[in-house]
């Protein structure tokens, strides 16, 4: 039966086994999971986070060399990643990139042939949850990003008009920091990144390469980091010259900025844990808003239930009816092989109908006596009764084989996965 499973390493807990984790990089998570005998999954890896959705049919244990912050099978993974869509997760509450990134992941994993309806489903259903609650609620209100922090921040601290501000990176995030940076107006605004890749068209900035680094810093006032580096980009090499006064922010996680240049007494440094106050605040504050977004991923929780229970009793079908065939074509051969011996025509038939049936039947009498079994409630009973009913039904109309009605509706209650095969 399928199930969603999630391995999670987050901010929340050990930001240096989230660092080693992130270093290994997706390929090699990638592979992990195939190796396991995993064949349908989709890895989220953002600079907070690293999550491993994927479908576990047989109950595998995946080993990894860093355990996972979290383990979660289940109802309990499909809301979690619908938290996780809607920016609940997030280490600044409501923040729009993550339903991006979430997309992205999805959309990377189905274009490498990773995902089969049942995570497709899933995913789905969580962007849409995640546009959701963003309609339904004021939880994206309000400074939400980290550039839009960092950007209010630097407005408050020193001011931003006039100044010279470089950004180091030109990913979503450097993209996000031009956007809010050229609205203080600023002196000069330059971009850190490779030759030939741009910001966009609509803003005046001055592009520079990583390999002049050194000479950005010194020309800079204020210098943002912002890249997926895995290791520092700065440290106390490159900052030989004259760089009194000058403010360092660095919001990328593993850092860009080694933590020995911290010890310099003339530079300021504004680090991504250094905002962890004012997002715990926002956090308070939006508490009303949460609630509000945990009703609302509850009852989207309970409607893809639904769905999911549709497309398991699709499954159920399809495979029933295949195995049907399998289980025809052995007693076919059987039958074949019987009549060759020389056995009675007659005799080797019923042979044949008596084994086909008991093989058929012998699975749905185990999967029932399991289930009232396991489980005495409502749902069991009038499916039991609907059960009855249906087989009471044909057992009339073959009670009547000259109803030539009862025969077409019998073709017509038979399930459409049988005419697929």
């Amino acid at each position: 039966m399928n199930e969603l499973g999630l391995l999670a390493w987050d901010f929340k807990r050990s930001q240096e086994e989230l660092h080693s984790v992130l270093l290994l990089g997706t390929d090699s998570w990638e592979r992990i999971m195939i190796d396991a005998g995993i064949t349908q999954f989709v890895v989220l890896s953002t600079c907070n986070r690293l999550e491993i959705y994927f479908v576990n049919t047989s109950g595998i244990q995946i080993k990894t060399v860093i355990p996972p912050h979290q383990i979660l099978y289940g109802e309990s993974a499909i809301e979690h990643l619908f938290r996780v869509s809607s920016g609940l997760e997030s280490m600044s509450v409501g923040e729009g990139e993550i339903l991006g990134q979430v997309k992205d992941a999805f959309d990377l994993y189905t274009r490498k042939g990773y995902v089969g309806k049942f995570l497709s489903l899933i995913f789905r259903k969580s962007i849409s949850v995640g546009k959701l609650v963003r309609e339904k609620t004021a939880i994206s209100e309000g400074k939400v990003s980290i550039p839009s922090l960092v950007t209010d921040i630097l407005h408050r601290e020193i001011g931003i008009e006039g100044l010279t501000v470089s950004v180091v990176g030109a990913g979503k995030m450097g993209t996000d920091l031009v956007k809010y940076i050229e609205k203080e107006s600023p002196g000069k605004l330059i971009v850190v990144t490779h030759p030939g890749k741009k910001i966009m068209a609509d803003y005046e900035v001055e592009y520079r390469t990583p390999a002049d680094l050194p000479g950005v810093i010194n020309d800079s006032d204020i210098i943002i980091t912002a890249t997926s580096s895995k290791i520092p980009i700065i440290n106390g090499d490159i900052l030989n010259g004259n760089i009194g006064g000058k403010f360092f922010v660095d919001i990328s996680f593993p850092p860009n900025i080694d933590y020995s240049v911290d010890e310099i007494p003339s530079i300021r440094i504004l680090r991504l844990e250094n905002l962890n106050r004012i997002l715990h605040e926002n956090q308070i504050k939006k508490k009303g808003e949460v609630e509000r977004a945990d009703i609302l991923i509850l009852e989207e929780l309970e409607n893809i239930k639904g769905k999911l229970l549709d497309l398991l009793a699709e499954d159920v079908i399809s495979e029933m009816y295949t195995t049907s065939r399998m289980i025809e074509r052995d007693e076919i051969e059987e039958f074949h092989r019987n009549i060759v011996k020389g056995e009675d025509l007659e005799l080797s038939a019923r042979k044949m109908v008596e084994s086909s049936m008991n093989k058929l039947l012998s699975l749905q009498t185990f999967a029932l006596k399991n289930m009232v079994k396991s489980s005495r409630d409502s749902v069991i009973n009038g499916f039991l009764n609907n059960l009855y009913d249906e087989i009471s039904r044909e057992k009339r109309h073959l009670l009547s084989p000259e109803d030539p009605q009862g025969s077409r509706s019998r073709r017509a209650r038979t399930p459409r996965s049988v005419h697929k095969l």
